[in-house]
């Protein structure tokens, strides 16, 4: 893989750049030169934050440069050090992950599990907050097990060495099947999407065009209540 060239000072900064840094430079001090780095960072390497990308996404993908993105910075100062210092990385890109850390605000299973919680407490049922669209759409996700063992064998991997790799479940899933599991492990009834238009309030993404350089901004659909 050819690695990127470093952003020209068009991304600031922030604490997560800086720790990292912080870090390598601290390794450089100690005179130690790890034998691989492993830096994990994520989807919105490709921008699905900010708007539909192509697909598949690819590891040679170019960067997505509509706003700044803290991956890319960690990854020139990871980047430059090992080759300062002979050493090689790794970096891998998780979907949305699911896993059982209870402090991860990101975790898409913890905030699931806390709504379905409140819910049965209140003895509601578990209400799906969009449309029929999303209701239906394919589903990808990337459990905190497939994440280790990937990670695992990249950095033991000689061959493997100065890569970047995706990691994502090949099960791919829709709400449809699954919100009503969810309910169930509850205890409760559910919901899903609503058929009436008044229903939804639409949220579209901000950038014209998104983040795959052509068609228009997309929009999802939430529930009003």
């Amino acid at each position: 893989m050819v690695r990127p060239s470093p952003e020209s000072g068009s991304i600031s900064l922030n604490s997560t750049v800086l720790l990292l840094r912080n870090f390598l430079a601290a390794l450089s001090i100690a005179s130690i030169v790890p034998r691989r780095f492993m830096l994990q960072t994520g989807a919105k390497f490709y921008g699905i934050h900010l708007g539909p990308t192509r697909v598949p996404q690819e590891e040679s993908d170019p960067r997505v440069t509509l706003e700044p993105n803290f991956y890319y910075p960690q990854e020139d100062a990871l980047f430059a050090w090992c080759e300062q210092h002979s050493t090689s990385w790794n970096t891998v890109m998780p979907s949305f992950i699911l896993g059982a850390v209870p402090d991860a605000a990101m975790n898409a299973a913890y905030p699931l599990a806390v709504y379905a919680a409140v819910c049965a407490h209140l003895k509601q049922a578990l209400v799906y907050p969009s449309d029929l669209n999303s209701w239906t759409m394919t589903q990808v996700a990337s459990s905190a097990m497939i994440n280790a063992h990937l990670e695992e064998w990249a950095v033991l991997t000689e061959s493997a060495k100065d890569q970047r790799f995706n990691a994502c479940d090949g099960s791919p899933f829709a709400w449809e099947k699954t919100w009503p599991r969810v309910a169930a492990w509850y205890g409760i009834d559910y919901e899903g999407p609503s058929f009436d238009d008044s229903a939804y309030t639409e949220r579209t993404t901000p950038y014209d065009p998104p983040p795959r350089g052509y068609a228009e901004q997309h929009s999802r659909f939430v529930k009003l209540n």
